[in-house]
């Protein structure tokens, strides 16, 4: 029976709370869609993990909201709304189900009757459940729009929240006292007037006010930090200054209220200029026509540095003539050498040879062949079909100083090799660093290269990406440090990783005082540059650290392997053993492979009365009978113990450098 002792609460069950913990390791969203409704047959149910449905449903619908609670991120919010014309039944017990049909919560109520229309005593009901996850993070806050009834209360705060806000009566012109009837802007104000508040010496104290006898209240639809955002616009009715005019909060996010400085600009309002034609107009900041006039004179307009034409004929009489004719028809002249740097009149013909004819086009480039001064400055393409390799030579000489080549790959995924010509003398620099040849990929950015003198050919831009060069970029870095199997796909235009691995480290044994207990391995180390594929999806495995064992005289649990794809791995240490320590894990296929260290074996106490648990692979866990502190180094070894339990030990990690 239901009294003051009686005790309400909700719970995940099994299959939700293992929904859960599946949610927070692989970063899963967890999607909650309905509510269920019973009445437990008449009795008073307490909520039990183990149960799969409620033990007497009487309806079940999609949830009209899913929220985390404002004041704890920790809790989610479900709620259902019962129309009217639904009902006739008790309420004791609550249930929610995912997108799978699975019940994943539950939780009793006080006992509440819902009635029907037909009884004369209707009305909407709403029913909410809140629950504690361990991550709201990994629950999916989205329901069907389509099925959602909204509360009075529900529609009140989204209304609240929107960023244009109701008019206000007036608002402020300069600092003001919040508190008492007054007159504002012109304008007497009565109590539970509106009034925008825009001017105080504090910022933080400004916002929209409802006026009263005492002092003022923040208005309610401008009282949270989630109903005040940046752009919030309100229009303000009367005043001298500010009647008939909209202000805009330009405060960026985010805002907190009352300590948030709140800064408002007039986004329109009056000007008090007579429509009209006007030649001469002043504009404010907002673009506000604020004065006009017509003047007829050139000092009308304010210039003052000008000539009259009287002036300009008397000036234009002292000149000389034109030295050179104007030319008409088709001109020509001599065209200048290469490298010709003086005042002489460049020709068509003198841009084309330095290079700088790009609009000329597109030029089409086979296997083998030798970018000559033909294609000096027009877009040349190499393509295939498939995945395809080509090589392009450069010219040995013929190519003018400062003539500009584009090369790209046209079609497939293709691979192109810029060779460097093939006399020995000749070089492609990449800034000081000379090479005889370049790669770019389909994936890359055209190769622009410009002929510095015979066979000596500089990279502007491009080309610098692929596996071949040295070149190679880092971009980013990413660590995976908690056990588990992960999918990491290889960014676009990334050939080359560096990948560094360490397994789990094993657990320390757990035995009695007379033999003590041996330390667990440390895991081993791997580090690899491997050549990947752009867009890829890599398997990446994070090993487990052995777990605690708690039974007297037990070995520890070995650590599990940590590896990137079929490139390189690194297994975790050996479990520890009862009389000695463990050995330690081991790279496999890097280009270095190391360990973090065997276990310790147990060591007699300081009066030779036991013995000491060893210190875990890795040199951060100690010699002790007993230590409940937790490794902090991924890979690490867990010390044997001889008092409650072992130590367990670390996670492995995997470090991608690219």
């Amino acid at each position: 029976m239901v009294d003051q002792n009686s005790q309400f609460y909700a719970i995940l069950t099994n299959v939700g709370a293992a929904k859960q913990a599946n949610a927070d390791a692989l970063g899963i969203a967890w999607k909650i869609t309905q509510m269920a409704i019973g009445d437990a047959n008449g009795a008073d149910p307490t909520p039990n993990a183990t149960q799969t449905s409620l033990i007497n449903e009487w309806r079940r619908a999609p949830l009209n909201q899913l929220k985390v609670d404002d004041q704890n991120n920790a809790i989610i919010i479900a709620e259902q709304v019962i129309p009217a014309d639904v009902g006739g039944k008790w309420i004791r017990e609550i249930a929610l189900y995912d997108a799978d049909g699975d019940m994943v919560a539950v939780a009793n109520c006080a006992p509440t009757y819902k009635p029907l229309l037909s009884q004369g005593s209707g009305r909407t009901q709403v029913v909410r459940m809140n629950l504690v996850v361990s991550s709201a993070s990994n629950v999916q806050l989205k329901i069907d729009p389509a099925v959602v009834l909204a509360t009075r209360e529900w529609v009140s705060e989204e209304l609240a929240r929107q960023d244009f806000k109701p008019s206000v009566l007036a608002a402020t012109t300069a600092n003001t006292t919040l508190s008492g009837l007054q007159t504002v802007d012109g304008v007497a104000l009565f109590a539970g007037a509106r009034v925008l508040v825009k001017d105080q010496s504090e910022a933080k104290d400004n916002g929209i006010y409802d006026v009263t006898t005492g002092a003022w209240r923040r208005s309610n639809d401008a009282d949270t930090d989630a109903k005040v955002t940046p752009g919030l616009l309100v229009l303000v009715e009367k005043g001298v200054a500010n009647g008939d005019s909209a202000w805009q909060l330009t405060t960026d996010a985010p805002i907190t209220l009352g300590v948030s400085a709140q800064t408002y600009e007039m986004a329109f309002g009056r000007t008090g200029i007579v429509s009209g034609t006007y030649r001469s107009v002043t504009a404010d900041k907002y673009g506000r026509v604020i004065a006009a006039s017509n003047p007829t004179t050139v000092a009308g307009y304010g210039i003052t540095d000008v000539f009259t034409s009287t002036q300009v004929t008397t000036a234009l009489t002292l000149k000389a003539n034109i030295a050179n004719p104007v030319f008409t028809g088709t001109a020509k002249a001599v065209t200048a050498a290469r490298e010709d740097n003086s005042t002489q009149l460049a020709t068509t013909q003198f841009v084309k040879d330095v290079g700088f004819n790009l609009p000329v086009g597109q030029a089409g480039l086979a296997d083998g062949q030798t970018l000559t001064q033909a294609y000096a400055g027009k877009y040349t393409t190499m393509s295939g079909s498939g995945t395809w390799s080509a090589t392009a030579n450069l010219a040995a000489s013929g190519v003018a100083n400062g003539a500009v080549f584009i090369l790209s790959v046209g079609s497939g995924k293709g691979t192109i090799t810029v060779a460097a010509p093939g006399n020995g003398a000749g070089y492609i620099s990449v800034g000081s660093s000379a090479y005889q040849s370049l790669t770019i990929t389909h994936l890359d950015p055209p190769l622009i290269l410009t002929c510095v003198e015979n066979g000596i050919y500089a990279v502007v831009a491009g080309g610098a990406t692929s596996l071949t060069s040295s070149q190679f970029p880092i971009r980013g870095r990413v660590l995976f440090s908690k056990a588990g199997i992960y999918q990491w796909q290889v960014p676009a235009n990334v050939t080359r990783v560096l990948v560094e691995l360490r397994g789990g480290g094993g657990s320390g044994a757990f035995g009695a005082a007379e033999t003590g207990a041996g330390g667990g391995g440390g895991g081993g180390i791997c580090s690899r540059l491997c050549a990947v594929v752009p867009g890829d999806s890599i398997n990446v495995t994070v090993g487990a650290g052995g777990r605690a064992v708690d039974a007297v005289n037990s070995a520890g649990r070995a650590g599990a392997t940590s590896s990137f794809g079929t490139f390189c791995s690194a297994t975790g240490g050996a479990a520890g053993l009862l009389i000695n320590g463990a050995g330690g894990g081991v790279g496999v296929g890097g280009d270095f492979n190391a360990s973090m260290g065997s276990g310790s074996p147990p060591v007699r106490n300081g009066n030779n009365s036991g013995a000491w648990g060893g210190a875990g692979g890795g040199s951060e866990s100690i010699y002790a009978a007993n230590d409940s502190s937790t490794l902090t180094q991924p890979g690490m070894g867990g010390a044997g113990r001889t008092i409650t339990t072992s130590q367990p030990g670390a996670d492995g990690c995997v470090f991608i450098t690219y």
